[in-house]
C-alpha cells in the first residue's frame, strides 16, 4: 500500500496554517509575517504589468519549505485523534 502526498500540498489553507505556526509553534513577528506573504501567484501579459493575487490554500510543491509547513499543518492531527478515542 502506497500514500500518494502529491495532492495534499494543495488542499493547505493559510489561515490554518498561520494559527498552527502562531498558537502551537510560537512564530511570530517577522517570520510569521514573512511566511503570510509567502503564497501568491502573478499573471503577465506582454508588456502589462502582472497582477498579482493572494492564494489562500495551498504551497508551492517546488519549495523547500512546503514539507516543513505540511508537516506543521498536520501536527495537531493526534489530539483530533485522541479526542475521538481512535484506536489502532
Amino acid at each position: 500500500m502506497s500514500l500518494d502526498l502529491r495532492i495534499v500540498f494543495d488542499t493547505i489553507k493559510h489561515p490554518v496554517l498561520l494559527q498552527q505556526l502562531s498558537h502551537s509553534f510560537g512564530v511570530a513577528g517577522t517570520a510569521l509575517s514573512w511566511i503570510k506573504c509567502y503564497r501568491k501567484q502573478s499573471v503577465s501579459i506582454g508588456q502589462y504589468l502582472p497582477l498579482v493575487v493572494p492564494c489562500s490554500i495551498g504551497v508551492s510543491q517546488g519549495s523547500v519549505l512546503s514539507p516543513l509547513l505540511f508537516a506543521v499543518y498536520t501536527s495537531s492531527i493526534a489530539v483530533v485523534v485522541q479526542s475521538h478515542d481512535v484506536q489502532q
